[in-house]
């Protein structure tokens, strides 16, 4: 009997063992699973990323946002100067992103002179067959210092210029280099008989972005903030929650979202919210002012730099599809259960 008992122990022994071992296996290889899945993911990540990017830069849309509230030295600088200027900066930086690539600098001669020239070839020139490389530049805040009498010389002055430097290794199939910068710089432009040229370009500062950012803080680098301080015309400050006018607000953001804003401003006011007999109404309304702001000002928004980076327009109208059909159960089931 002890000699029976003995063998069942060890034998339920070694079948613990055994499935102790198995256990420690597949522990194993589901942390390696995981650590490639994960890699993936961030691969797939930067090159949808550095995909996106590209796409902006070669869009053919200008990327500079001017600086309208001071007027430079010289003549003045108006909206049409601004849009000259502007697209020309954007041909600029475009075609000094081709010629990285491709490492032809035949074409740089029309949107850089001088300095800039010398400098532009020279990038170019690093350039390493079997490599695809570059400079992008995503987005440009600047201002017109100085503006000749004649209208021949420009100087600008770029306080937020987001670009993007890249290295892909083609037959790797690896990405070598994503550097994400934020830049201040000055540019001179003399005006020449084919448009603006790019004369001079020093560098201020640069400050190092880290591509796995957080969606607000991209949204912060990417997707300046315009808005206004919101209530309807006929019922201001205190009296826009009592006399909520969905028609009129409907009007007004549809407005608002056409000049191209994607943030409003409203006043929560402590007393109709806190009041018992006011309160059930008045989240009732804010809720309902939430989604009519998500409707005219969120949907443009997830069109730009970075919210693209992430939304797609087929994943939008997948989720519109999705919400058309089940939105009000939802909504209705939130009521009771938080979280939802």
């Amino acid at each position: 009997m002890n000699a029976l008992r003995l063998r069942m122990d060890r034998k339920l022994a070694r079948r613990a063992f055994s499935l102790a071992a198995a256990l420690a296996v597949m522990v194993v290889a589901t942390w390696l699973l995981g650590g490639v899945l994960l890699k993936a993911a961030e691969r797939e990540s930067e090159y949808k990323f550095l995909s996106e990017a590209l796409d902006s830069a070669e869009a053919g849309i200008s990327i500079v946002e001017w600086n309208t509230d001071a007027q430079p030295q010289g003549r003045d600088f108006t909206a049409s100067d601004g849009a000259i200027a502007g697209l020309a900066l954007t041909e600029a930086w475009h075609n000094l992103l081709k010629a990285s690539r491709s490492g032809n600098t035949d074409f740089l001669e029309d949107h850089f002179d001088g300095p800039a020239l010398a400098a532009a070839k020279e990038m170019a020139a690093r350039r390493v067959e079997g490599i695809d490389s570059g400079l992008a530049v995503l987005s440009q805040h600047a201002s017109a210092r100085t503006f000749h009498a004649d209208g021949s010389v420009l100087e600008i002055l770029s306080d937020n210029v987001l670009t993007v430097r890249y290295e892909i290794d083609g037959k790797a199939d690896r990405l070598n280099l994503l550097d994400i910068r934020r830049e201040c710089s000055r540019q001179i432009l003399f005006l020449q008989t084919v448009g603006w040229k790019i004369h001079n370009h020093e560098l201020d500062c640069a400050k190092a972005i880290d591509p796995y950012v957080s969606i607000g803080q991209r949204r912060a680098l990417a997707l300046p903030l315009k808005g206004v301080n919101y209530y309807t015309a006929d019922h201001p400050w205190q009296e826009f929650w009592p006399s909520f006018d969905e028609k009129a607000i409907e009007a007004d953001f549809e407005t608002i979202a056409t000049l191209g804003a994607n943030t409003i401003r409203i006043f929560v006011t402590y007393d109709y919210f806190s009041k018992p007999e006011t309160a059930a109404d008045a989240l009732k309304r804010l809720d309902h002012l939430l989604y009519l702001a998500g409707r005219w000002l969120g949907r443009p928004a997830l069109g730009k730099l970075p919210l693209r980076w992430f939304v797609t327009p087929a994943g939008i109208a997948r989720a519109t599809q999705w919400f058309q059909g089940r939105g009000a159960r939802v909504i209705f089931l939130s009521r009771f259960l938080p979280g939802l």
